[in-house]
Parts: C-alpha cells; structure tokens; sequence
C-alpha cells in the first residue's frame, strides 16, 4: 500500500471521525434542552419528572406525571422507526374516570382532510365554523362524539392545535385519552395547551349523557 493510500485512508477515518463527534455533540445538546425544559415544566406545574436513562443506543425518554386540576396525566414521548428514518412525537396520555363507550379522533385539517371532509370522510361536522375548519373529527358514534367535544372541549383543541406542530392529533378511546404531535416538545406554551385538552375531555365525559354540547 502506497503513502497516498494511506493518506487518504487516515484521512476518510477522520472525517468520519469528526462527523460522529458532531452528531453525538448535537445529539447530547438536544437532549440536555430536553431534559432541562422538561424538569422545569414539570416543577411549575407540579409534576413528577424522571430523566432519561441508558446510553446512546438503549436511551429512555423523560416523563412527567402527576395531578392537573384532579385530573392525572403522563406526558412522555415515543419513535416511530422506519426502514430509512426515526420519528418522534410528544404524547400527554390520561384515562377517563367514568369512560364514555365512544371512540373518537380528531386531527388538525390539511388539504387532503379537507378533500376528505367533502367527500364524507369526515364522520362529525360540529357546527362550530371556526373548529369545523381547523379539525377533522372522526367518530364511531355521532350522539356520544357531539357530548363529548363540547365547546370547552374544542376551545381546547383549538389553542392546543395552534401551538403545536406537525402530525395533531387527540383520540379518546372508550376512556383513554391521548394528545400528541411530531417532535420532543421543549416548548412550555404546547404543552400547557396539550395538558389542558386532557384536562377538558375529562370534564367533558363527566357532562350528563345526552346533554347538550353546546
């Protein structure tokens, strides 16, 4: 093997070299925001705060738990893996105290759920203009849907969807709630307004069945 050989074996070994050092630099610096934004949250509003563990190939993620207005939420996140890219999202999970046996989705509108929307895709249009413009709901029954997204409910959803980013989207299965979107939140504003969607989705299951949702 000649010197120039060599060389330029040294020298691809360095660089690559220096792009995993940088990587693990900027990998490590998001995960000291992370972990420093969540604490602090979890501090104001009363949660319990666990940090992430493990190293850089078995890492956990941070949670935060606790009561919210009586109501007990898990706020955490997850990757979903594909065969060329990982995605994570940022989840706030509760469960509902007296379930309402309804099954509910509601995302934030994009022009193709809005395409869908006019070809009846969409299971539930509220009458509420503003909201019915935002969102795109789906429900395995329409009465228990309509109780459930009450106009708290949907003012929530608003603000939430407002502040957050890609990929809103809550769902309310037969009791399990759960708010989440594309990417770690470092951001205290969405989360406030995610926490408060699950706050006002077990306020509204409470309601009286049948009762108006308006």
């Amino acid at each position: 093997m000649d010197v120039g050989s060599i060389v330029s074996q040294v020298v691809f070994v360095g660089m690559g070299a220096a792009m995993f050092s940088l990587f693990y630099y900027a990998a490590s610096r998001r995960e000291r925001d992370i972990h420093l934004q969540w604490r602090d949250f979890a501090a104001r509003r009363g949660l319990s705060y666990e940090a992430a563990t493990g190293n850089l190939f078995t890492r956990t993620t941070p949670t935060m738990q606790g009561l919210v207005g009586g109501v007990r939420v898990a706020i955490d996140s997850y990757v979903v893996r594909g065969v060329e890219s990982a995605m994570s999202f940022t989840r706030v999970r509760s469960t509902a105290a007296g379930p309402l046996p309804v099954s509910v989705k509601v995302e934030r509108s994009t022009l193709l759920g809005s395409l869908g929307a006019l070809v009846g895709m969409q299971d539930l249009v509220l009458g509420d203009p503003i909201f019915d413009e935002r969102c795109v709901v789906r429900a395995s029954d329409e009465r228990l849907g309509r109780t459930l997204l009450d106009a708290p409910l949907r003012d929530a959803l608003q603000r939430w969807i407002v502040t957050a980013p890609q990929r809103a989207a809550f769902s309310y299965d037969h009791g399990a709630l759960s708010v989440e979107w594309q990417g770690i939140e470092l951001g205290h504003d969405a989360l406030d307004a995610a926490v408060a969607v699950v706050v006002a989705a077990q306020g509204a299951h409470d309601r009286p069945r049948g009762a108006p949702s308006n």
